[in-house]
């Protein structure tokens, strides 16, 4: 079994302090650092940016360039950049390895102060002094990108303890490394061989196989995603895209004349033999991603209180919980 790759991303918005955080996550964890302004530094330097839209044009380049070094980095590394939760939720699923994300949160005022301090000395091809506090502060990036791995939250409205901060990221990471089993996780359809594989495992061990088929009539799509290891299947998830509320029959929540809509998990499972090897948060990240891509206002889940493997995983991946009305159950809901 391959040693499993760590990957840390700071987030938050410009000037929650990610970038005094970032080279002290890198160097404890003993990880590169990868700043998305660093990268964006060095081709300002060399290629200028003359106005906003060159500018924003090298910042994506400088995003390119991160995740093409992270993928390529045999350890993982530590990865600090201003995301955007509509796009980054696809991205950062992508990476081969264990993901923690450590959100640094702190008020508007703070962050948007510390912004303007700094603005003046910043290189000019970031155009920061020219931004709106729109701009600098929005829906996009002022929550953590939350798509299925551990969230650590870091309180920067004042000073920090690194030590612990420290602490408490090595402890997420090493929860979902150990043991870590490296998994492709890929869409299957009933046309697809590996279909019947993923329903051997739903029924064999885990008796779900009818929850992988049976026919919703309410829902915009289904979608089954089957883990593979070694050749063989490990576990499934199958989620489908639908209005909010529709299946218990009620009107659609409509908002700038759109029906919400979210992702349901409606069956869900990992072979015994792999469980808390990163297989579970490995399935529920591409169906996070694929909801957020699709442009669902949330997902949500019900898993029963005796499910602990399950519902622990989705506190730590920053789901809220809400009890079932009708029996021992609880709801997960994640807003993405």
């Amino acid at each position: 079994m391959n040693e499993v790759r760590r990957y840390v991303v700071v987030s938050g918005p410009p000037g929650s302090g990610k970038s005094t955080i970032a080279p002290v996550l890198a160097e404890r964890l003993q990880l590169p650092l990868l700043a998305k302004d660093t990268i964006k530094e060095a081709l300002l330097q060399t290629l200028g940016a003359p106005d906003m839209e060159r500018s924003r044009d090298l910042g994506r380049a400088a995003i390119a360039t991160m995740y093409a070094l992270a993928h390529a980095s045999p350890t993982g590394a530590v990865i600090e950049n201003v995301f955007a939760r509509s796009l980054a939720g696809h991205e950062v699923a992508q990476l081969q390895g264990a993901v923690v994300e450590v959100f640094c949160r702190c008020d508007r005022d703070t962050a948007l102060a510390r912004y303007r301090e700094r603005a003046p000395a910043r290189s000019a091809g970031h155009f920061d002094v020219a931004r709106s506090a729109t701009d600098v502060w929005n829906g996009e990036n002022a929550e953590p990108i939350a798509g299925g791995w551990p969230v650590v939250e870091a309180d920067t409205n004042g000073s920090i303890d690194p030590a612990q901060l420290v602490d408490r990221v090595a402890s997420s990471l090493a929860e979902a490394t150990a043991g870590g089993t490296d998994v492709d996780v890929i869409d299957v359809v009933p046309t697809d061989p590996r279909f019947d594989e993923v329903l051997e495992l739903a029924r064999s061990v885990l008796e779900q196989d009818r929850s992988l088929t049976a026919v919703v009539g309410d829902a915009l799509e289904s979608r089954v995603v089957g883990a593979f290891a070694d050749g063989r299947c490990v576990g499934f998830l199958r989620f489908l895209v639908q209005t909010v509320g529709s299946e218990d029959g009620r009107p659609p929540l409509v908002v700038d004349e759109s029906s919400l809509t979210e992702g349901y998990v409606e069956a869900f499972g990992v072979d015994p033999a792999v469980r808390l090897e990163g297989v579970g948060s490995a399935l529920q990240a591409h169906a996070i991603a694929y909801c957020r891509g699709a442009g669902c206002y949330q997902m949500r889940s019900r898993s029963p209180v005796t499910s602990v493997e399950n519902y622990a995983l989705k506190l730590a991946a920053g789901y809220v919980a809400h009890p079932s009305e009708t029996n021992d159950s609880y709801y997960f809901l994640l807003k993405l």
